[in-house]
């Protein structure tokens, strides 16, 4: 679980942006360790990843962690969830999971099922560390902005690491809010930008290392986000080592390819009705209370509609 920062702000998990990788991790751990994840059987995990040159281990003190990390990084993605079975530690495949695995060899379709996995990510989440103040759908709010056109489709990774992180839910008037303050930043210069992301430095860092350099190119790997590099604004200090993080425009929008599906899920666009309450929760979050299964997987996995976008469009 990646550590806590003081301020609180969404988690996101940051072990690899290489989604051929975290695919190749859910394919062994199907076929070669039958979705036992004991101690004994993440060990000999670690040595076929290993061999295949998929494992590199950096801290010889704990053996484990980074097999610990892949498979909450699959629980995070909604490959599956973890549970004890008939007294036995497993990895349990949902149905969106299974899916994907079988399609591996069809970047587009891998796409699409992998974003209707995405749409089923909530706060709070058993494998992120995100604090239970936190109750939205992450990623249902960040392709609802890209596909706002007062924003030009597109985002840039300094918005997302200085405010859309930090957002605790979802009301009509937040989200209006949000998009105000994301249209006032975008007339800022570089100077003006870089003195506010100074202003909490040890949060900015963290919240523009796990997009910017994990979850924008995992997700880029995974064809469910086209990314483009944009200017440089600074470098924060990562703690209080000698390491920087960069803050940049880098702009992501989605596929062309994509757009359709994007708007399959979203339904009534992101659930937000037309009238507008400081109280009124979204239903997509009334809807559909956070829990710690995958039934909102499931539920879209199921829609004929989805299905059909997957395989057709």
């Amino acid at each position: 679980m990646t550590l806590q920062v003081e301020r609180p702000k969404w988690i996101l998990y940051r072990h690899t942006s290489d989604f051929a990788l975290l695919c190749e991790v859910a394919q062994i751990l199907k076929s070669y360790s039958k979705t036992t994840i004991t101690k004994t059987e993440k060990e000999r995990l670690n040595l076929r990843l290993r061999k295949l040159g998929l494992y590199s281990e950096r801290n010889p003190q704990l053996p484990l962690d980074a097999i610990n990390h892949k498979i909450n990084q699959l629980s995070y993605y909604m490959f599956g969830y973890q549970a004890k079975i008939d007294g036995v530690d497993r990895f349990m495949f949902s149905p969106l999971g299974n899916l994907l695995l079988k399609n591996l060899d069809d970047k587009e379709k891998l796409a699409k099922i992998f974003l209707t996995m995405l749409w089923a990510v909530q706060y709070q989440h058993p494998h992120g560390g995100t604090d239970k103040e936190f109750q939205l759908y992450p990623f249902r709010l960040i392709y609802k902005l890209l596909s706002d056109t007062r924003l030009d489709n597109k985002l840039y990774a300094f918005e997302v690491a200085y405010s859309i992180v930090f957002i605790k839910n979802v009301t009509v008037d937040i989200y209006e809010n949000l998009i105000n303050r994301l249209l006032d930043m975008r007339e800022l210069s570089n100077d003006e930008l870089a003195t506010k992301f100074q202003e909490d430095r040890h949060a900015y860092v963290n919240s523009a290392y796990e997009w910017d350099y994990y979850v924008s190119m995992l997700f880029q790997s995974a064809g469910v986000l086209e990314k483009m590099n944009g200017e440089l604004i600074c470098r924060l200090q990562h703690g209080n080592t000698s390491t920087f993080r960069k803050v940049t425009r880098n702009m992501v929008s989605i596929p062309k390819n994509l757009v359709s599906l994007v708007n399959e899920l979203g339904g009534n666009p992101f659930g937000l009705p037309t009238q507008r309450s400081g109280d009124l929760r979204c239903p997509a979050l009334r809807d559909c209370p956070p829990t710690s299964d995958l039934q909102n997987a499931n539920h879209f996995a199921n829609r004929p509609t989805v299905r059909e976008a997957i395989f057709i469009s």
